[in-house]
């Protein structure tokens, strides 16, 4: 669902072609979701003008509007948001745990998945994206 609660089909169709994707799964139960949403939101900021783009996929069961504000009090506004409630996504990827981030090209293509938390605004992360992307 996106922030209004309609549902998406999250698909890799020409209006997600556009651009690159790091795709980050996160819960607000999760204590290293929480320390990792303001590097993914900071990473943004340092990637954007590269066409790639930083999505959040939830898979908490609270309400959007609890998670909406979740995100912004943990630095994560500037991110564009998703709610998995019934985990649909998350078991079709077969993820194990989160934070997991899944890095995805302009054609749809995983190229890499993280699990775990990352300081994804580090310097050198930001570089090793922009070149896996280019």
């Amino acid at each position: 669902m996106d922030g209004n609660g309609k549902p998406i089909i999250l698909k890799f169709n020409e209006n997600f072609r556009k651009k690159s994707y790091v795709i980050n799964f996160w819960a607000t139960w999760c204590v290293p979701c929480k320390k990792e949403l303001p590097d993914l939101g900071l990473l943004k900021s340092k990637i954007k003008k590269y066409n790639i783009d930083v999505l959040t996929i939830s898979i908490d069961q609270k309400n959007i509007e609890e998670q909406i504000s979740f995100l912004s009090k943990n630095g994560a506004s500037n991110l564009t948001h998703y709610f998995d409630k019934k985990m649909l996504v998350y078991k079709s990827l077969k993820l194990r745990g989160i934070p997991t981030t899944i890095l995805v090209d302009s054609q749809g293509q995983v190229i890499s998945i993280h699990e775990g938390i990352m300081k994804w605004g580090d310097d050198l992360i930001v570089s090793e994206i922009k070149n896996l992307f280019n």
